[in-house]
């Protein structure tokens, strides 16, 4: 049965990759990766051979999220059966193609080994000076829902990555938030490219670059209850 190891890179720099996960990667002759638009390729060009499905990403598909599902599916037909397959973060914070690999052991299609990494959550939350303990919500674009927001916790969005997907977000925080409520757009978080812009929501898609390493954090309106009661 075919065997896929997931190592997550960390967050950012090489400084923030486990030295269990850098050592896999200098023992491997080829890993996969599922993008190589991430800091940590600077130093490791030398280490093994790194083949992306970054051209999947350019591919005409109906919903972006497909791209995952034929990601999954390309490292399933591969003829090897011991593949290392290698994605930015941790693998099992807001990894999506990890969540169906995963879903593919339970069918027993293949057996799977997950070598953790640094999250870009505890980047963020060392960024941002948060304590995660006063309460956050981690949410994914393409299935987040108005209602279920957590508008009393810090809120972090996921897979915002050009004007289009930020103006998405943009209408629908806008129906839970204020539109001056102010927010920070988080990129490159723990590495040494790090920018943070804090901006009033309402001007979330006039943000004029974006980047694979983006992440939108949204603090907690304090008052929420007193709201609801006005």
């Amino acid at each position: 049965m075919k065997n896929i190891t997931v190592v997550g890179l960390g967050a950012g720099d090489l400084d923030q990759m486990s030295v269990g996960v850098y050592r896999r990667l200098q023992q491997a002759s080829v890993v996969y990766v599922r993008t190589l638009d991430h800091p940590v390729f600077e130093a490791l060009h030398n280490t093994c051979t790194f083949r992306s499905f970054d051209a999947m990403y350019e591919k005409e598909v109906e919903q972006f999220e497909d791209v995952f599902g034929d990601i999954v599916d390309a490292l399933l037909t591969l003829q090897e059966n011991d593949i290392i397959y290698a994605v930015p973060g941790h693998p099992l914070v807001a990894e999506q193609t990890v969540q169906l690999l995963i879903e593919k052991e339970k069918e027993g299609i293949i057996t799977l080994d997950i070598i953790g990494g640094q999250s870009f959550l505890d980047a963020l939350f060392t960024s941002l000076r948060l304590d995660p303990v006063e309460g956050f919500q981690l949410v994914d674009l393409f299935t987040m829902k108005k209602e279920e927001l957590a508008v009393t916790q810090h809120v972090f969005v996921t897979q915002i990555f050009d004007a289009f997907t930020a103006s998405e977000a943009k209408l629908t925080l806008m129906e839970r938030y204020p539109a001056e409520h102010r927010v920070a757009v988080v990129v490159g978080a723990g590495t040494t490219e790090e920018t943070i812009d804090w901006l009033p929501l309402y001007e979330l898609d006039r943000k004029t670059s974006f980047s694979n390493l983006m992440t939108l954090y949204i603090p907690p309106i304090k008052d929420w209850q007193q709201r609801l009661g006005d």
